[in-house]
């Protein structure tokens, strides 16, 4: 199929960025954000700018002016029928290699594609090689801004090639979230519906994080534990409750990842944006395992800094029956990084069970990074139950 060769050009991230700009009747200050995220998209797909401005040249390619991105905005509405725009587009390639008729390609072909993009499509193959990835990126930028329903149908020329197709819904979900949901729902294949709203998921998250939320949900166990991850880690951000909500629903029909894990992508996303928050919404839920996920993410974020200055904090809750999980888990986490400071905090640990396993844990990993500060240690602790449980790990 002609269109597969898009897929150099529709693979480069920086296209859905590109695409994803306001084009068409925005102020010319847009339109040159717009052009210069164009040209970069051109650039991550594999093309190298001089200059990186408007007006400035490809290497081994010439480049296109602002000025002829401006006037295909501004015309865009005038463009003549199909066969008029094939002819402009053969009488441009007809011109002798160079700059004026790379821009005049670019002119006629990001019209055309405007206008009729599967006739379009069908003639890529004609554009040269060395100017084909700038004029077919830039096209493609202002395609879907202008006319997001024609980007839509060029689309469904591309068949089930699904990296092709993957790329072009990750675009259009970048400015219109519901156009790219809708053409999955109404356009993909069963086996393709997990990969194509994954490659939607990055705009779908931007633009309307209910949506996405729900997009992934309907995937049930189709759905890659990555993208759940992704969708809990932002959700957090909007709607921490919500967010707890749609995982803990997750949870349920899934077979193969435990709740804890998706528990504390949520928590985690929390704590790292706002601790007080976190812990505001900690000491309201009603629910152990969300309040011991936050109090573990909490407390592990707080060690980053100053470990003991954690386990004090950490402290205050010792009487909530989530805490002995926490304080576990805090331990385990800077065992193998922050032995010295776990194997002080050891020492005032109250809980015997605690203190055992975690001292086994600090064990393990201490004599792997620094067996001879491990056995100071060891030799140091006074007879008991702490020494008894380090040597036996041993």
């Amino acid at each position: 199929m002609k269109a597969r060769i898009l897929l150099p050009f529709l693979i480069a991230p920086a296209i859905g960025v590109a695409i994803g700009l306001q084009l068409a009747d925005e102020p010319e200050q847009d339109a040159a954000a717009t052009y210069s995220a164009a040209t970069a998209a051109a650039a991550a797909a594999g093309e190298t700018r001089n200059g990186g401005g408007p007006g400035g040249q490809e290497d081994g390619a010439p480049g296109f002016s602002f000025a002829d991105v401006m006037s295909i905005m501004r015309s865009g509405g005038d463009a003549p029928g199909a066969s008029a725009l094939q002819q402009a587009f053969d009488e441009a390639l007809a011109m002798a290699p160079g700059e004026a008729r790379t821009q005049a390609l670019q002119r006629a072909y990001t019209r055309w594609l405007l206008e009729a993009p599967a006739s379009a499509a069908a003639h890529i193959e004609r554009i040269p090689a060395e100017e084909r990835r700038a004029i077919v990126s830039a096209a493609l930028a202002v395609l879907a801004e202008r006319r997001p329903s024609n980007f839509r149908q060029y689309a469904a020329t591309l068949g089930q090639e699904r990296s092709d197709l993957a790329a072009v819904i990750g675009a259009i979900a970048e400015r219109h979230p519901g156009e790219a949901l809708e053409w999955i729902r109404e356009h993909a294949d069963p086996d393709s519906v997990a990969e194509l709203t994954a490659a939607a998921l990055p705009g779908l998250i931007r633009n309307d994080i209910a949506a996405a939320a729900r997009a992934v949900a309907d995937l049930q166990e189709r759905a890659p534990v990555a993208l759940i991850q992704q969708v809990a880690a932002a959700y957090a951000g909007h709607d921490p409750a919500q967010a707890y909500q749609w995982v803990s629903q997750i949870i349920g029909s899934r077979s193969d990842t435990t709740p804890g894990q998706l528990l504390d992508e949520v928590s985690s996303s929390l704590a790292a944006g706002d601790q007080n928050a976190a812990a505001q919404f900690m000491s309201r839920t009603q629910d152990p395992a969300v309040r011991q996920s936050l109090m573990s993410e909490l407390a592990i974020r707080k060690g980053q800094d100053d470990l003991a200055a954690a386990w004090n904090w950490l402290n205050q809750y010792s009487s909530d029956p989530v805490y002995p999980d926490a304080a576990q888990k805090l331990l385990y986490r800077w065992s193998y990084t922050k032995p010295q400071e776990v194997a002080q905090i050891l020492a005032s640990v109250g809980n015997p069970t605690l203190q055992a396993n975690a001292a086994a844990h600090l064990t393990r990993f201490w004599q792997q990074k620094d067996q001879a500060s491990y056995q100071t240690w060891v030799a140091s602790l006074p007879p008991g139950p702490l020494r008894n449980s380090a040597i036996a790990a041993r």
